[in-house]
């Protein structure tokens, strides 16, 4: 009769380190998903942010030498820029997010 507890003890302790074990092999697995999803778009967001920078100057020369109907075009290739950047952060953001909630949570 005193078996049965002892057996249901050990059992449960065996889960609870088995649940542990596997809580934190998805902590893990987040955490590295998300460096992971960092180092592939942060080239990206370089190479973005260094066309944006081209076409800034760009904008500014042609409107210093008067030509301002190049610079507008420039000032709007820069506006798209931003809505790219943009929208990469936003993505990135989520990606992030949805990588690591499970550690964030605990669950």
């Amino acid at each position: 009769g005193n078996a049965i507890p002892v057996v249901g003890g050990s059992v449960s302790a065996a889960l609870g380190s088995l649940a542990s074990s596997l809580s934190l092999v998805r902590h893990t697995v987040g955490t590295a998903s998300a460096v992971v999803l960092l180092s592939l778009v942060l080239p990206t967001v370089a190479e973005l942010l260094l066309l944006r920078l081209a076409l800034s100057l760009c904008e500014g020369v042609t409107n210093a030498l008067g030509a301002t109907g190049i610079g507008g075009v420039f000032g709007r290739f820069r506006s798209l820029y931003d809505l790219m950047l943009a929208t990469v952060a936003i993505l990135l953001l989520s990606g992030v997010l949805a990588s690591i909630s499970p550690a964030i949570s605990g669950v």
